[in-house]
Parts: C-alpha cells; sequence; structure tokens
C-alpha cells in the first residue's frame, strides 16, 4: 500500500462509486490508466489489452482505474462497454488536471 499519497489523490474521484483516488488506495493497489482520448489506437489497443486481463489483475488484488479527458460520462460508459470493460472505475478529467499533476503532456 501507498503511505503517502499526492495531494490531488483526494480531487480524483471515480464517476462510479464516488469514491477518490485516496480511498481506493487505502483499501487495494491501483493500477491507474491514463488514455490520450477514446479514438487514439494506441488507447484503444491498451483498453483490449486491459480488459483481456483484467480478470487476472484483480484476482491479484489491483483495481484497474481509468483516466480519460472525455467531459461526458455517458460517452465513457460507452466505449467501456464497447471493450467489455463496464461497469469500470474511471475519473473524468477534461481540464487535463491530473494527466499535468502526474507529468504527462502531449
Amino acid at each position: 500500500m501507498v503511505n503517502s499519497q499526492p495531494s490531488i489523490w483526494n480531487e480524483m474521484v471515480s464517476v462510479n462509486n464516488g469514491e477518490t483516488l485516496a480511498e481506493m488506495a487505502e483499501k487495494q493497489p491501483v493500477m491507474l490508466i491514463f488514455l490520450r482520448f477514446f479514438g487514439c489506437s494506441f488507447c484503444r489497443e491498451a483498453i483490449s489489452d486491459i480488459a483481456k486481463h483484467r480478470t487476472k489483475f484483480e484476482t491479484n488484488g489491483f483495481k484497474v482505474v481509468f483516466v480519460h479527458m472525455a467531459p461526458d460520462t455517458a460517452m465513457a460508459e460507452k466505449f467501456f462497454k464497447k471493450y467489455k470493460l463496464f461497469p469500470v472505475d474511471h475519473v473524468q478529467d477534461p481540464e487535463k488536471r491530473f494527466y499535468q499533476a502526474f507529468g504527462l503532456g502531449r
């Protein structure tokens, strides 16, 4: 488990369950996956790989959480359903604040 967490973790709230990333990380290790945008070829490939191995990750105690830039929850959930990942915890970040906090840029 993580002992010290960045303050931004308390601002990263899952659309599905209302928990913050900090709360989720207190319970179990979190596999945090940042997506560029839903049309990205690399992201679709990564999503497909995660979908194939999700059960294994969760069986080994990891919680899979996606961070995406889509401002629309319905759009995101449609995308995750397409890859048979729904329900899955996901954090909306259309302003890219969390991406910046983790040092991820374009």
